[in-house]
C-alpha cells in the first residue's frame, strides 16, 4: 500500500571548525554535501554568503525515497548504530548531529518512535528534527 505522504530524512552534521574529509574518513562514508567554515553559498537571485560554521550532510539512499518515513528511520538507525562510537565521540566533541525529517501530508500522520530506536539515536548523540507540512500536494 501507498504511503498517503512523502517523508525524507537527512543526516546532518555541523560544528565551526568541521573539516569535511576527517568525518568522511571518521564515518567511512563520502557526504551528500559538505562545505568548510569561510566557503562561499550562493544563492539563485539573492546573491552570496560565507558558511559561519563547517558543515556534512548525507542524504537517505535513493531506494529510500519511497518508503515509509519508519523504514527510514530504521534505516538510519541502522547506519548510526554501525558507526556508534564514532557519532557518541562527535556529540562529545560538541559536534552538532541531527537526523533532519521532512513529512508532507494531506492527511492526520501518527509517527511512533520506538524506545529502542530513541535509545540508539540518543545514546549517539543525534538529535531528531521532524518538519510537518500539510495540505502539501503528496
Amino acid at each position: 500500500m501507498a504511503n498517503s505522504y512523502t517523508s525524507s530524512a537527512t543526516l546532518i552534521i555541523t560544528k565551526d571548525d568541521l573539516c569535511p574529509d576527517a568525518l568522511s574518513e571518521l564515518l567511512g562514508i563520502a557526504p551528500s554535501r559538505s562545505w568548510k567554515r569561510g566557503d562561499r553559498k550562493l544563492f539563485k537571485g539573492e546573491g552570496e554568503f560565507l558558511y559561519k560554521w563547517g558543515g556534512w550532510k548525507l542524504f537517505q539512499p535513493t531506494e529510500m525515497d519511497e518508503k515509509g518515513i519508519d523504514e527510514q528511520l530504521n534505516f538510519w538507525a541502522s547506519f548510526i548504530s554501525q558507526r556508534s562510537n564514532a557519532m557518541r565521540g562527535l556529540a562529545e566533541d560538541s559536534f552538532d548531529i541531527v537526523l533532519d525529517c521532512y513529512i508532507s501530508t494531506q492527511e492526520q500522520l501518527t509517527l511512533s518512535v520506538g524506545c529502542q530506536r530513541m535509545v540508539c539515536f540518543g545514546c549517539a548523540g543525534v538529535r531528531i528534527d521532524i518538519n510537518v507540512f500539510f495540505n502539501q500536494t503528496v
